[in-house]
């Protein structure tokens, strides 16, 4: 629970760095998207996260019969993926796409760390304690994002934010490596 609860932390510094900054990541560091502009490509971003939800749900399910943690590894790697090609995109309609796939790849494992895995790491008994465990450190994760963004723009402009969230992601990545090795033995 403990780790979930750590990763999460860094699930939630991505998805509020996306939903609270990416207007401004848009108009001020690609200076060609107007106000408008971004804010039509941030509504992508909810649309398909939720998409991406339901998708790491019957992936996990399915796919993988019931182990969350690759999902979560995939997923998350996704996140980098879209993360960089955000940086060095030039192409404002292709935008909508990586800022929709931020949403996918943020939205699966925001679902899974702190509410199923949560869940299905702990007894029935302590269901709700787990998930509002987890949930507590997400919240803490927010005012990470928020307070460690703004800092990172101050600091070192733009690519200091995405420096941050690549970072995070890439701390969530091997936090759910571990997990997922964890997942392995017991199952052995």
């Amino acid at each position: 629970i403990w780790l979930l609860a750590i990763a999460y932390i860094f699930v939630y510094i991505i998805r509020f760095g996306a939903e609270d900054w990416m207007i401004m990541y848009l108009t001020k560091a690609k200076a060609n998207i107007s106000l408008a502009d971004a804010t039509n490509m941030i509504a992508s971003l909810p649309l398909v996260g939720i998409c991406g939800t339901v998708c790491a749900g019957l992936i996990s399910d399915k796919v993988f019969k019931g182990k969350r943690a690759p999902v979560n590894l995939i997923y998350l790697i996704g996140i980098v993926a879209m993360l960089i090609l955000l940086k060095f995109n030039t192409i404002n309609a292709l935008n909508y796409v990586i800022i929709g796939l931020l949403g996918a790849f943020t939205y699966g494992p925001q679902m899974m760390i702190g509410g199923l895995c949560a869940v299905e790491s702990s007894s029935k008994k302590v269901a709700s304690a787990a998930t509002g465990f987890t949930g507590t450190f997400g919240y803490i994760g927010a005012v990470l994002s928020a307070t460690g963004t703004g800092f990172m723009v101050d600091k070192f402009g733009w690519n200091g934010a995405l420096a941050f969230w690549l970072v995070s992601a890439i701390i969530c990545i091997v936090i759910c490596f571990i997990l997922w090795q964890n997942e392995k033995k017991r199952t052995c």
